[in-house]
């Protein structure tokens, strides 16, 4: 059976609502937790730890941060140890602002 892609909807320009996740039965004190989008030019965004203890974290947005088009991206986790947990399969999908 193939991995299912979570796919993320915006429009280009928008800066909310922020992307919020959730680690399950994880305490993310200590974590560095990023977003990648594979743009020509690669975003990368670190996230605000909103609860650590219910490991709850956030990802805000600029104006000239979602552009137009596909993009696969993924999420990198790192522990307070320093090991990495890298969760794939999203897939952005960002409209074109209609004037």
């Amino acid at each position: 059976m193939a991995n299912r892609v979570n796919v993320v909807n915006y429009v280009e320009g928008d800066t909310k609502p922020d992307l919020v996740g959730r680690l399950v039965d994880v305490d993310i004190s200590g974590f560095t937790i990023e977003l990648h989008i594979d743009f020509p030019t690669p975003l990368v965004k670190t996230a605000t730890i909103d609860d650590a203890e219910n490991g709850e974290f956030s990802i805000s947005w600029e104006p000239t941060d979602l552009v137009k088009g596909r993009y696969k991206a993924q999420i990198e986790v790192t522990d307070a140890d320093g090991k990495i947990e890298t969760f794939t399969n999203l897939l952005f999908v960002i409209e074109e602002q209609i004037a």
